[in-house]
């Protein structure tokens, strides 16, 4: 078996010519094996974005966003963005309850948000001028069951 002279992995590591396209399949094989569980969890996985504002359309930045898991009840939050928006990605398939919260605003919760997987739920949130002990619930009704 011929070798090459020129320098490189394959002059370095002795690899015979005809290997050359076998080190390729492998090298093509690791690094499909590295970024496989990524793109799986991206195609596994959903997504709940928004736009906090309140009534008369004026974006409110720094709310405190939940999302709640309603089967697990695992807690994911986050903050509103200068311009009101709020995104939880890589979120399981199922129903979540968002909550949203403002000092000065009224509590506003949404439950049964349906997250699918590769998809994007939009929740917006339009918070009312009040005291924070009151609050706004919406309750959503998904394509799966009912709710009242």
């Amino acid at each position: 078996m011929k070798t090459s002279s020129v320098l490189s992995a394959r002059n370095i590591l002795k690899v015979p010519k005809s290997s050359v396209s076998a080190m390729r399949f492998l090298r093509h094989a690791v690094l499909f094996l590295i970024a496989a569980p990524a793109i799986a969890q991206l195609s596994s996985t959903g997504t709940i974005r928004g736009r906090v504002q309140d009534s008369s359309g004026a974006q409110i930045p720094g709310a405190t966003v939940s999302v709640v898991s309603e089967g697990t009840h695992v807690p994911v939050s986050t903050k509103s963005s200068s311009d009101g928006a709020f995104v939880a990605a890589g979120l399981q398939p199922g129903d979540y309850t968002v909550t949203v919260e403002m000092q000065g605003f009224e509590k506003y919760s949404v439950t049964g948000v349906e997250v699918h997987p590769a998809l994007v739920t939009d929740v917006p949130a339009i918070l009312t001028v009040g005291a924070v002990a009151t609050g706004v619930e919406d309750r959503r009704t998904g394509g799966r069951r009912g709710r009242d």
